[in-house]
C-alpha cells in the first residue's frame, strides 16, 4: 500500500511537471501578436467599430498568467468625429498561476497608463456609447456550487491579494452638443497599496478638472484608507483627506479652496453609517462635526452636531466678493460662531438646539423644517431667544453734519415696493420669539414677545408685547392674502409711556412730553405702500398727563402779535413750548384722512382745544387750535397774558409732516378786540355815571346830616334861652 501511494505521488508530480513545462513552453511556440487581425475582426463584428492594436501583446503563463498591451485604440461611433472613443498607452495584468487551484487570487500591481475615454452627445441627443449599451435578450447563466447539505453556495474566494492598482495620466472628457456643455477630468492618477480581503487599502488620487457650465477649472487630491468586511458588508474610509482648488469667474474672488477630513464607516447589514472627526475648511470658515445615520438603504435618518468656529462675517463677505456693509459701529459684524445639534430625514430637518453668536449678541433656540411634495414651501416651526442687540450698530453711519434718518412707518412703508403675495400665500410658519433687550432707531425696548402664525394665506402676529419707557406695548397684527387684494388689520396700544424720552430717542425731538397712552385700530388693503395708505381706515385715541408741547408757545405768539400791532420789532425767541396738565383726543381715519374733532389741552392757566385733518397720502396738515387764557397770577406769559385774559386765540397749523407751520390768526384776534371795545366803553360810562350818582348821594347825605346837626344846635340854643328866661 505504501509503495502504491508512493508511485501515485510520483505520477502526480510528473504530471504537474509536464503541465508546467507545457505552460512554460506555450509562449515559445505561440505569439499572440499573430492574432491581432483576428482580434480586431472579432471586435468589428461585435461592435461595428475598429479596434487598433499598435503595440505588442506580451503573454505569460508561468509562474504568472499575465498579459501586457501596448497602444490600443477603439474607434468612435458612426456619426461622430474621428477622435477615438477610448485608447490606452499601455496596460499590464498578471496573476500567479498555482494559487488559482486553491481559489486564491494573487495578482501583481495592475497598471493602466494613458487611458483616454471620450464621451460625446450629439445635437440630436444621441450618444457615442448608445450602440455599446444595446439590451440583449439573453440572460447570463448562474453557476451554483451545491454543498453536501444541498444548499447553494457562492463559493467565495479563499483569498485575494493584488499588489496594487496604478492608473496614470488618464483622461475622461464629456462633450454634450445638445446643451453646449463640456466637462473633463485630466491627468488623473490613482495609486493604491496592496489589495486584499483582510487588510485596509491605501488609496491616493489626484486629477485636474475643467467645465464650461459653470466656467471652472482646478485640481483635486484625495487620500483615504478603505477597509471592508465583505461577509458582514462593513466598509470604512479612515483618514480621508480631500483638497480642492477651483478657479472661475463665478467664484467669489475668482478662486475657492476646500479641505475636508473625516472618518467614515458603513454597515450595510445594519443599514447604519457614521461620520466622525469631520473637519471642513473653506473661505475662512472652520467647521467640525459628527453624524450618525440609520436606515441607510431605506429612509435615511441622521443626527449629529455641527460647530462653526468663530469667524469674521465682514472678512467672509469680502472673500465671497460680496460688498460688506459699512456699519455705524466699525466693530459690528466682526465676530460670529454657530453651534447646533441636528437630526432629520429626507422630509424633515430638526435643529434640536442651536447657539448663534454675533458680536455681543447670543441667539438660542430650536427649529424644524418639514418638506412635502404637495406644498410649495416647507413648514417651519421655531422657538427663538435673543439676549440683546443694538440694531443701530449695523445701520450705515450718519453722514457728517447730517443725522441718520430714523425709521418711521412712512419711510419703512415706502421701502416696500410690492407685497410678495404668492410667497406669502404659501407660508406655513408657527414660531415664538423672545428678545430681552433691543435698541433700534434709537428706541430702547425690553421683554419683547412675538408669536407668528402663517397658514393658507393668513398671517398673524399675536400676541405681541414689549416694555418700553416705563410703559407697555401690546399688539395684534394680521395680514390676509387669501383673496386677490391683501388685507391688513392691526390693534395696538401703548400704556403709561414716557413720551418725551421715547420721542427724543426715536426722532431726536421730544415734541410732546408727559406720561401717555395710545390706542389704535386700523384696517387697510393693497399691495403697495401707496395703496395701503389710501385705504387706511380705523380709529384711536391718545392721552397725556403733566407734559408739554414743543413748537407752540402761547405767550410768544402774544408777544409777536403785540409787536405787529404796535409796529415794533419782533421780540426775541424764547423756549417754544406750552405746558399742560392733561392732553386728550380721539381720531378717526377714513381712506387715509385722519380727523380729530376733540383735542383738549388743560393747564392751570390755559385751555386749548383743537380739531382738523391730516392727509396721510399727501403728508399734509390742516389743523386749528383755539387757546384761551383762564388765569394769569403766575406761570407762562406773565403780564403779556393778562392783556388777553379770556380772549380766544386761534392758531392754524398747516404745511407738511417735514415742515409744519404755526400761525396765529391775527385778523380774528383784532375783530374780537374791536367787538370787545364798545362793550368796555359802555361799562366805563356806566361805571362813571354810577360813581357820579354815588357822589351826589353822598353829598346829599352829608348836607342833610349837616342840616340836621345845625337844626339840632339851633333848637338846643333856643331851649337854653327859654330856660334862662324862666329863672330870672
Amino acid at each position: 500500500m505504501t509503495k502504491a501511494l508512493k508511485w501515485i505521488g510520483i505520477l502526480i508530480g510528473v504530471a504537474l511537471l509536464l503541465v508546467v513545462a507545457v505552460i512554460a513552453a506555450v509562449p515559445l511556440f505561440f505569439n499572440p501578436n499573430d492574432y491581432k487581425p483576428e482580434i480586431s475582426a472579432a471586435a468589428k463584428e461585435a461592435t461595428g467599430r475598429d479596434l487598433t492594436i499598435d503595440g505588442d501583446i506580451e503573454l505569460s503563463l508561468f509562474p504568472w498568467i499575465g498579459i501586457k498591451l501596448g497602444k490600443v485604440e477603439f474607434s468612435n461611433a458612426a456619426g461622430f468625429d474621428s477622435t477615438p472613443f477610448a485608447r490606452i498607452s499601455n496596460a499590464e495584468v498578471k496573476l500567479k498561476l498555482l494559487p488559482l487551484f486553491k481559489q486564491e487570487v494573487v495578482m501583481k500591481a495592475v497598471t493602466l497608463h494613458g487611458l483616454n475615454v471620450n464621451l460625446q452627445i450629439a445635437a440630436n441627443g444621441t450618444s457615442n456609447w448608445d450602440d455599446l449599451a444595446q439590451p440583449t435578450d439573453t440572460t447570463p447563466a448562474t453557476t451554483e456550487i451545491t454543498t453536501e447539505a444541498g444548499a447553494p453556495s457562492t463559493a467565495p474566494l479563499a483569498a485575494l491579494a493584488i499588489g496594487g492598482l496604478n492608473i496614470g495620466d488618464a483622461k475622461i472628457s464629456y462633450d454634450d452638443k445638445s446643451t453646449n456643455s463640456r466637462y473633463s477630468i485630466e491627468q488623473l492618477n490613482l495609486t493604491t497599496g496592496p489589495v486584499s480581503l483582510t487588510t485596509p487599502i491605501d488609496i491616493k488620487l489626484s486629477t485636474l478638472f475643467k467645465s464650461n457650465q459653470p466656467e471652472l477649472n482646478g485640481q483635486l487630491q484625495l487620500a483615504t484608507k478603505i477597509g471592508f468586511d465583505l461577509n458582514n458588508k462593513r466598509y470604512t474610509l479612515n483618514g480621508t483627506e480631500l483638497n480642492l482648488e477651483a478657479n472661475g469667474p463665478d467664484l467669489p474672488g475668482g478662486k475657492a479652496t476646500l479641505q475636508l477630513k473625516a472618518d467614515i464607516a458603513a454597515d450595510l447589514k445594519a443599514q447604519t453609517a457614521k461620520i466622525n472627526a469631520l473637519q471642513l475648511n473653506s473661505i475662512g470658515l472652520a467647521l467640525t462635526g459628527a453624524f450618525d445615520i440609520k436606515q441607510l438603504m431605506a429612509t435615511p435618518h441622521f443626527n449629529g452636531q455641527i460647530k462653526l468656529a468663530e469667524f469674521n462675517p465682514k472678512t467672509l463677505m469680502q472673500a465671497m466678493a460680496i460688498e460688506a456693509p459699512i456699519t455705524a459701529d466699525p466693530n459690528a459684524l466682526t465676530k460670529a460662531s454657530i453651534e447646533l445639534e441636528i437630526d432629520g430625514n429626507p422630509s424633515t430637518i430638526n435643529i434640536k438646539s442651536f447657539i448663534i453668536k454675533l458680536d455681543e449678541s447670543r441667539l438660542t433656540g430650536n427649529a424644524t423644517t418639514s418638506f412635502s411634495a404637495n406644498a410649495a414651501m416647507p413648514a417651519i416651526r421655531y422657538s427663538l431667544n435673543l439676549d440683546s442687540i443694538d440694531a443701530d450698530r449695523y445701520l450705515p453711519p450718519a453722514t457728517e453734519g447730517k443725522a441718520v434718518t430714523p425709521v418711521t412707518p412712512a419711510t419703512a412703508g415706502a421701502a416696500v415696493v410690492t407685497l410678495p403675495t404668492d410667497t406669502l400665500r404659501n407660508l406655513n410658519i408657527n414660531g415664538k420669539t423672545t428678545l430681552e433687550k433691543l435698541k433700534i432707531s434709537g428706541l430702547n425696548v425690553s421683554d419683547i414677545h412675538a408669536d407668528v402664525k402663517a397658514k393658507d394665506g393668513l398671517i398673524r402676529f399675536h400676541p405681541l408685547s414689549a416694555k418700553l419707557y416705563q410703559g407697555q406695548y401690546k399688539g395684534n397684527v394680521q395680514l390676509d392674502v387669501r383673496g386677490d387684494t391683501p388685507k391688513i388689520s392691526l390693534n395696538e396700544s401703548l400704556q403709561g409711556i414716557e413720551a418725551g424720552p421715547l420721542l427724543k430717542d426715536f426722532m431726536d425731538d421730544d415734541m410732546i412730553s408727559g406720561k401717555g397712552s395710545f390706542r389704535i385700530k386700523l384696517t387697510a388693503s393693497g399691495t403697495t405702500q401707496e395703496s395701503i395708505t389710501k385705504t387706511l381706515n380705523g380709529n384711536g385715541n391718545l392721552s397725556f398727563k403733566n407734559g408739554s408741547v414743543k413748537g407752540f408757545n402761547l405767550a410768544q405768539l402774544v408777544r409777536e402779535t403785540k409787536a405787529r400791532i404796535n409796529k415794533q420789532p419782533a421780540p426775541d425767541k424764547t423756549l417754544t413750548k406750552t405746558d399742560f396738565s392733561a392732553l386728550t383726543g380721539s381720531f378717526n381715519i377714513q381712506n387715509g384722512i385722519v380727523s380729530n374733532p376733540d383735542l383738549l389741552v388743560k393747564s392751570p392757566y390755559v385751555r386749548i382745544g383743537g380739531k382738523g385733518k391730516i392727509n396721510l397720502p399727501k403728508e399734509t396738515i390742516d389743523y386749528r387750535v383755539n387757546a384761551k387764557v383762564v388765569k394769569t397770577e403766575q406761570g407762562q406769559g406773565g403780564a403779556e397774558l393778562e392783556s388777553i385774559k379770556g380772549l380766544d386765540l386761534p392758531v392754524k397749523i398747516s404745511g407738511t409732516f417735514a415742515n409744519p407751520k404755526f400761525r396765529l390768526e391775527l385778523d380774528k384776534v383784532l375783530k374780537a378786540k374791536a367787538k370787545e371795545a364798545p362793550d368796555k366803553e359802555k361799562a366805563r360810562i356806566k361805571q362813571e355815571a354810577a360813581a357820579k350818582l354815588e357822589a351826589k348821594k353822598k353829598a346829599a347825605r352829608e348836607k342833610l346830616e349837616q342840616q340836621k346837626q345845625e337844626l339840632k344846635q339851633k333848637t338846643k340854643d333856643k331851649l337854653k334861652k327859654k330856660l334862662k328866661g324862666l329863672f330870672r
